[in-house]
């Protein structure tokens, strides 16, 4: 996993028994990843301080 302070790179390994279901199954999992740790991870998930301004 790669992370700067604004963004998460994650890979995962995954089987499919062709190329169009190996898509498939990569557009499910990319959608449905963010939610998921947003929900029960949030901690896990990059964050940014802005400062405002006196």
């Amino acid at each position: 996993m790669d992370t700067t302070p604004s963004t998460i790179v994650v890979r995962a390994l995954m089987t499919a028994r062709n190329a169009s279901d190996a898509f498939e199954l990569r557009c499910r999992i990319r959608e449905r990843l963010i939610p998921y740790l947003r929900e029960r991870l949030p901690e896990s998930l990059p964050r940014i301080t802005v400062d405002r301004p006196d």
